[in-house]
């Protein structure tokens, strides 16, 4: 589906992991989908618009938007290109890493 997508619809800068979606949008650059009667970044539409053609179901709880959306548990923000993993998360790693240095 992303090849269909990036190659055929001309989505740009769209990623996949495993079975997510995700990508960057100019920001301000939201267009009406009328499903879920809401504006949504233009990209995220054109992939939703695919899959409504092609019948593969997804769910709007699913379809996240924001500046800094957390991807695979990190926290990416596209405007200062940074990432951050959450502070439970980095605990969790570095108990992790003290336990197995011990």
């Amino acid at each position: 589906m992303t090849w269909i997508a990036k190659n055929i619809c001309l989505i740009l800068n769209l990623w996949t992991y495993m079975d997510n979606s995700f990508g960057i949008n100019e920001e301000g650059n939201v267009v009406w989908y009328q499903k879920y009667e809401r504006y949504i970044p233009e990209s995220q539409v054109k992939l939703l618009s695919l899959w409504d053609e092609l019948g593969i179901p997804h769910e709007l709880h699913k379809q996240l938007f924001r500046v800094t959306p957390t991807i695979i548990g990190i926290e990416v923000n596209a405007n200062s290109l940074t990432f951050t993993l959450p502070k439970q998360a980095l605990d969790d790693l570095l108990q992790k890493l003290q336990e197995f240095t011990a």
